[in-house]
């Protein structure tokens, strides 16, 4: 939003009008901030997308107004060219927002229940692919038979809120999936975590 408030500032002729519209700009960003980190934090793509266009709009709409105030301006810009910054701002951020893989952090199945221990498995560039990465958690647990141990860890995953073993990371127009697969042994298990740019919930097996 900082150079959609830094065209506004250049282009605005009336001091009121242009701290109006400076305080709107703002007012989006801080909107943008509270839905991002809080309300719908998995929006990150379309609030990203939505945001500057419209900052844009309130800049269109400050324009009119200090246009029926004071008239056309001498020097007035284009009417392309708040088009093109908008179009321009909207592609960049689709262009950085684009699905990628990714590692999910461990902490969303770490700490693991009383008794067992943990190890997280060192990973490099051959853990990922072109649709997701993947991390490995050794779990030790010598007293606790398979069964067990498969018991324990999927009530631990499901109450860490994975569900089905698979979610999404991304919302409307993001289907990225972060998921999770328990593999088990006599006093031992491997969590598998995979960070998919695509849904792959239907081809992952849910815990049960």
């Amino acid at each position: 939003m900082i150079p959609v408030l830094g065209l506004w500032f250049t282009m605005s002729r009336v001091p009121r009008c242009r701290w109006v519209v400076a305080a709107v700009i703002v007012g989006i960003a801080v909107v943008a901030a509270v839905l991002l980190g809080w309300v719908v934090p998995r929006a990150r793509l379309e609030i990203q997308l939505a945001a500057p266009p419209a900052g844009v709009l309130a800049v269109i709409g400050g324009r009119l107004v200090e246009r029926r105030i004071l008239g056309p301006a001498r020097r007035a810009a284009p009417p392309y060219v708040l088009g093109i910054c908008m179009v321009t701002t909207s592609f960049i951020v689709l262009w950085a927002g684009v699905p990628v893989t990714f590692h999910p952090d461990a902490g969303t199945v770490l700490p693991l229940p009383d008794g067992m221990r943990a190890a997280a498995v060192p990973h490099n560039d051959g853990a990922c692919d072109s649709i997701g990465c993947v991390s490995t958690i050794d779990v030790i647990a010598a007293d606790r038979s398979g069964d067990k141990m498969k018991a324990e860890l999927t009530r631990h995953l499901r109450a860490r809120g994975w569900g089905s073993g698979c979610r999404p990371t991304g919302w409307l127009l993001d289907g990225s999936t972060e998921c999770v697969e328990i593999s088990v042994r006599d006093g031992g298990a491997t969590i598998r975590l995979s960070g998919n740019r695509e849904n792959v919930r239907e081809q992952t097996l849910s815990l049960r």
